[in-house]
């Protein structure tokens, strides 16, 4: 009986012992689970692409246009109207596009005026954004290709290499249509010496244009060859490409948009092209280092490209991509300013609007009509196009135009659709007119 007794007490024992670790084990493991969060309502957010790696604020590498791009082939510029250190040093209010950007743009003078004898914007650097200036090259106050390069152009180059930015971007700003004989300007000039002034008025002449250079096609390409030589030697890791006005210029059978002054015919752009990259592959064969053109971009804003159409002229879309196509047989990238004038508008809602939809339609119709872009730009020069910078979340500011932009980029889906129709009632309904081209020197 007492075996009996100690055998059921310690049965007892040990039960006892094991319900007790068994509720220290699960007082345990509940201790241990994670406590679940709330959670957070997603918000929409534009999609990213990976950017490449991003070099440090104090080492500088070196990509050639169009390659380690953040948005796949094309390369994506930015060239705002007007910006502030304030936030072209701070990302806070533009991160998603900064992070998706490879070329932010500056005008001569906004380099040119700043203080010191560097121009450095370090957030760019950080980001992988190369900077882009838009010159002259070769204007009727300077003829001469040499001396521009020297007295002009290369005490702002050197600015950006002293910030740190050797890999700098030049875009020459229509070097041709300024200097050539019966290009826009020279037949501005020329009406302007005629003295008739009422005429002059009515041209739409840049009331500066009274100075002209009269040279011929092969002359400008001299000027040139002598300008590009020079940057090549002193800024080996820089790129350089060239912007011309489309409209005031023929291409092969086709008119230029702006009818001529006193009906000359304007120069035709295919003849440029051609005797330009004839003179280089002739200098590069005799010379070291090589001098190249990186790109060609159209100025050729938005509601100008419109009027052939509205006017049923002819169709501007086709001059401009047979343009661009052949451009790229001469291994030059193409681009379009993106850009657009409401400059009769009442208010400066109404501007801001204009210009953003204006861009948009620009891009899908250019696509929807069978265009492509190497680089995608926008760019404003005009003071009011639109009027604020940013923040990218704001309607119609640059940045969210911008935000925009790369939403159809990254969309592999992307259809392009172009309602004519309503682009040109808008356009007839709120008449725009260009704005004097006072960007440059």
């Amino acid at each position: 009986m007492r075996i009996w007794l100690a055998v059921l007490s310690m049965i007892i024992l040990v039960v006892a012992i094991l319900t007790i670790k068994m509720t220290i084990w699960e007082s345990t493991k509940e201790e241990k689970q994670p406590q679940e969060t709330p959670r957070q309502p997603a918000q929409p957010t534009l999609p990213r692409a990976a950017p490449p790696s991003t070099p440090s604020p104090d080492v500088e590498q070196f990509f050639p246009l169009g390659t380690n791009t953040k948005l796949g082939k094309q390369v994506l510029w930015m060239h705002p109207n007007k910006y502030d250190d304030s936030w072209v040093n701070d990302a806070s209010q533009w991160d998603t596009v900064a992070d998706a950007l490879d070329v932010f743009g500056f005008f001569f003078i906004q380099v040119d005026k700043a203080n010191g004898d560097a121009f450095e914007k370090k957030l760019l650097k950080q980001k992988g954004i190369r900077i882009s200036i838009e010159v002259g090259g070769l204007r009727p106050f300077q003829c001469d290709g040499t001396t521009f390069f020297n007295q002009i152009d290369k005490p702002v180059f050197d600015k950006l290499v002293n910030g740190g930015h050797k890999n700098f971007i030049v875009s020459l700003d229509a070097p041709f249509t300024y200097t050539v004989q019966d290009g826009f300007h020279s037949q501005c000039a020329q009406l302007f010496a005629s003295g008739d002034n009422a005429k002059f008025s009515a041209s739409g002449c840049d009331p500066k244009t009274t100075m002209q250079c009269s040279y011929t096609v092969s002359q400008v390409a001299d000027e040139l060859i002598e300008y590009l030589a020079l940057f090549a030697k002193n800024y080996p890791h820089a790129e350089i490409g060239w912007i011309e006005p489309l409209p005031l210029l023929r291409f092969s059978s086709y008119p230029s948009e702006k009818p001529p002054i006193d009906g000359k015919s304007f120069p035709d752009f295919k003849q440029i092209v051609d005797v330009l990259m004839q003179k280089i592959a002739a200098y590069n064969a005799a010379n070291d280092p090589d001098i190249k053109l990186s790109f060609f971009h159209s100025d050729s804003y938005f509601t100008g490209m419109m009027v052939p159409i509205i006017q049923n002229t002819y169709d501007s879309w086709a001059k401009h991509i047979a343009a661009s196509n052949y451009l790229r047989t001469k291994g030059l990238r193409f681009g379009i300013l993106l850009n657009d004038y409401r400059k009769t508008l009442p208010t400066q809602a109404e501007k801001d609007k204009a210009f953003s939809e204006g861009v948009l339609n620009y891009y899908d119709c250019w696509h929807a009509k069978g265009g492509t872009l190497d680089d995608v730009v926008v760019e404003s020069w005009v003071g009011d196009h639109p009027s604020l910078g940013v923040p990218e979340e704001k309607t119609y500011t640059f940045t969210n135009l911008m935000t925009k932009l790369i939403q159809r980029m990254l969309d592999q889906n992307y259809a392009p659709k172009c309602d004519a129709q309503k682009i040109i009632q808008d356009i007839l309904d709120m008449p725009a007119e260009s704005p004097k081209n006072s960007r440059n020197q």
